[in-house]
């Protein structure tokens, strides 16, 4: 028997996922819930919220029956959402707190939204122009929106304060595209996209519009400056390719890509929308309905998304390192779909090179986690690590006294890095793909956080504060 075939005799067995099932629904009413958000009304239906499945909620407001909008609005859409990701993979027992989620749907002023790892926090403010008051909690996309970080956390913790640009850009993209895929629950909003493109996904809508009311209030508050455009918050149907964050100004309209992780983070939903929309064509040439073509992409696309995030390791170049890990798991032909739309987004480039391992270090690997998973055609393995650094043991001192925010030295405290590794092994147990970060690589990412989180003012004690120092080491407080 061969190398990995031995080790993996050694692990330790793993309980298989158990189906998922909600466990405990009591009957509510049925909820007149608006789907999308206020700027289209017609979308409204009469729905039944999900029971309650292990990741437990609470809604403040919420009784038990039928209230107000913003209540009603988020309770249907965060049990729905959950149901729905939940059904795909249930790879998820419970929030990165380890307790219930409490969402409230009109905490304060202002035009934002954010989670905190205990709440989902949802904001309101008038429109300057059209006179209304707009509550986040009304859009269907920013709940989900918020959802999607808190579910996106639960599966991958380690993810938090992790100082990488792609990382914070993909849990932008992330929680954008369970936006998308908890809209694509309701056959209205599907009909309502195919009805506005004529069939055309690839032209903007219903879909891939995000967070249009808020979109438009936010260009009347701030008079389209800094490049903002009505319409909507973020657009799925876009060009961007991958480019270095490094490389990248730090921001920029709406029309150009910038380091900032919400621009960045729409290189890869652009990319998986592209796939969403490829699939469907696809399945749709093959005479299957409209709805139903578009069901089995949306299933399948969230799905090779779903599976990948456990198996892809932190690292820096993160989009490269998880389009690897869905092609792993994809069946032809959407594997060639999805490869030709991440080159073609030059996410995917040559192949990651390869270094020479002996019996001894294989082992090694291998018996260190117990990430290791079957794929076609060999074994994958994920070798997790929680190191940190201080940016002073690493850069010239000119430059560390250049990275001050008020009382904060961000350069000498620890922080976290995306320095794991990865390996793929053939069937003979020969090693044939190899990701590993070098310290070079690590450190340019941690620094360039650091620039990030300088020129935006986001660290300190105060509550608007994204970052926090805590024994002297920095971590996230919340995400919006």
């Amino acid at each position: 028997m061969w190398l990995v075939d031995k080790i993996l005799e050694l692990l330790p067995k793993r309980s298989p996922s158990k189906p998922y099932e909600i466990v405990s629904s009591l009957a509510t009413p049925k909820i007149n819930y608006l789907i999308n958000d206020p700027t289209t009304p017609t979308l409204r239906a009469k729905i039944s919220p999900a029971g309650m499945s292990s990741l437990k909620f609470r809604v403040q407001g919420w009784t038990g029956k039928p209230t107000d909008q913003q209540v009603n609005n988020c309770y249907v859409t965060v049990a729905n959402g959950i149901h729905a990701t939940q059904k795909i993979e249930r790879v998820i027992g419970r929030w990165a707190s380890g307790r219930p989620l409490n969402v409230l749907p009109k905490a304060r002023k202002g035009l934002n939204a954010y989670y905190d790892r205990r709440n989902l926090v949802f904001f309101f403010e008038r429109d300057p122009k059209t006179k209304r008051m707009v509550y986040t909690s009304d859009s269907s996309d920013i709940v989900a929106h918020e959802l999607g970080h808190a579910l996106l956390d639960a599966q991958r913790p380690d993810f938090w304060s992790t100082q990488a640009p792609e990382i914070w850009a993909f849990h932008e993209a992330y929680a954008d595209i369970t936006a998308m895929f908890h809209l694509m629950q309701y056959d209205e909003a599907l009909k309502y996209a195919l009805n506005e493109t004529d069939g055309n996904l690839r032209k903007p809508n219903v879909i891939s519009r995000l967070a249009e009311e808020m979109g438009n209030a936010i260009f009347n508050v701030t008079g389209g400056k800094g490049g903002r455009k009505p319409g909507a918050l973020r657009n799925a149907t876009n060009e961007f390719k991958y480019a270095p964050p490094n490389k990248l100004p730090k921001n920029a309209p709406d029309d150009k890509l910038a380091s900032e992780c919400h621009s960045y983070g729409r290189v890869f939903l652009g990319t998986w929308y592209a796939i969403l929309v490829e699939f469907y064509e696809y399945d749709r040439g093959k005479q299957t309905k409209s709805v139903d073509a578009l069901k089995k992409a949306r299933d399948r696309a969230f799905k090779y998304l779903r599976q990948s995030i456990r198996l892809t390791p932190r690292v820096p170049r993160y989009h490269e390192a998880l389009a690897r890990s869905m092609l792993l798991g994809a069946e032809q032909p959407y594997k060639k779909i999805m490869n030709n739309v991440f080159r073609r987004r030059r996410i995917l480039k040559s192949k990651i090179k390869i270094l020479s391992k002996t019996d001894i270090e294989l082992r090694q690997i291998l018996s260190s986690t117990e990430h290791v998973e079957r794929v076609e055609n060999g074994t994958a393995v994920r070798v997790p690590s929680s190191k940190t650094i201080k940016l002073a043991d690493y850069i010239p001192d000119g430059f560390v006294s250049s990275l001050s925010v008020g009382d904060y030295d961000l350069a000498d405290l620890e922080i976290e890095v995306a320095n794991e590794s990865y390996y793929e092994f053939d069937n003979k147990g020969n090693l044939v793909e190899e990701n590993v970060a070098s310290i070079g690589q690590i450190v340019n990412d941690a620094r360039l956080c650091a620039l990030m989180i300088q020129n935006q003012n986001a660290i300190g004690p105060e509550e608007d504060k994204m970052w926090e120092v805590q024994k002297g080491k920095l971590v996230r407080t919340f995400i919006e």
